[in-house]
Order: structure tokens, then C-alpha cells, then sequence
């Protein structure tokens, strides 16, 4: 598996230098094509490190046009919590991934008020089509 990243700012040195010293020595090479302009940086994947590992490495390093890949939804399972877990961790009103029977569904806790002040109202699960 290879890792690719297209340096279009000059940094091209910076980013082999950085991956020599923490992964291997990658292959650079001119770039014209549908991407942009730029060195085409290519790193052969050591045994044991991800692409996911090589991005968070170049993003900590403030390295223009990285990204983190980091998981920006909290996920909760719901096998373990119900909605007064979820209210108190994540709150009303905010995106999370619910995970459930195996699969991750994107889902919004929402409190439904009858607009009674004696009756209150109750948490409602909203999923993301």
C-alpha cells in the first residue's frame, strides 16, 4: 500500500525530510495533472503504520493542505446508554454517531416540549437520513 500527498506549496523538502526521519524514505516526483501543479510525494506503508498515522504525523507538524482524520462525531454504543446518558455526555442539539446492532447510524438527541409547564416534555433520538 502506498501513501500519496501532493505538496503544491514548495514544501516538498520539509515533508520528505519529516517522513524520512519518522517512516522511510518516500519517492518525489513532478506533478501536472488533474490534482494541480506540484511534487507528488510517495511513501511505500512500513509494516504496522496506516495512511491514517501518516496524515495526523504531517497535520502535527503544520503541514499546508494536511488534514487530521480524526473522528469529529462522538460515537456511543446503544447497547450501554440510554438517552439520559446520552443528554448528560453529549447533550441536545448536537450531532454523535449512534452505534447499534452493528452499525453506525449519525443520530441528534432533541428534547420535545408540549409547551405545558406542569407536563414538561421528553429526549427524542433524530437520525440523520
Amino acid at each position: 500500500m502506498t501513501f500519496h500527498f501532493l505538496a503544491k506549496q514548495g514544501q516538498h523538502n520539509r515533508i520528505a525530510r519529516l517522513l524520512t526521519e519518522t517512516f522511510g524514505k518516500p519517492r518525489l516526483a513532478n506533478y501536472n495533472g488533474r490534482r494541480g501543479t506540484g511534487v507528488m510525494i510517495s511513501l511505500k506503508l512500513p509494516q504496522g503504520v496506516s495512511k491514517r498515522t501518516i496524515d495526523r504525523t504531517l497535520f502535527g507538524n503544520n503541514i499546508p493542505g494536511s488534514v487530521s482524520r480524526r473522528n469529529k462525531l462522538l460515537i456511543v454504543s446503544a447497547e450501554s446508554w440510554d438517552t439520559y446518558k446520552i443528554r448528560d455526555k453529549v447533550g441536545y442539539n448536537k450531532p454523535f454517531i449512534l452505534s447499534r446492532d452493528g452499525h453506525l447510524h449519525r443520530a441528534e438527541l432533541v428534547y420535545v416540549d408540549f409547551g405545558c409547564t406542569c407536563c414538561g416534555g421528553y429526549d427524542e433520538l433524530k437520525f440523520a437520513k
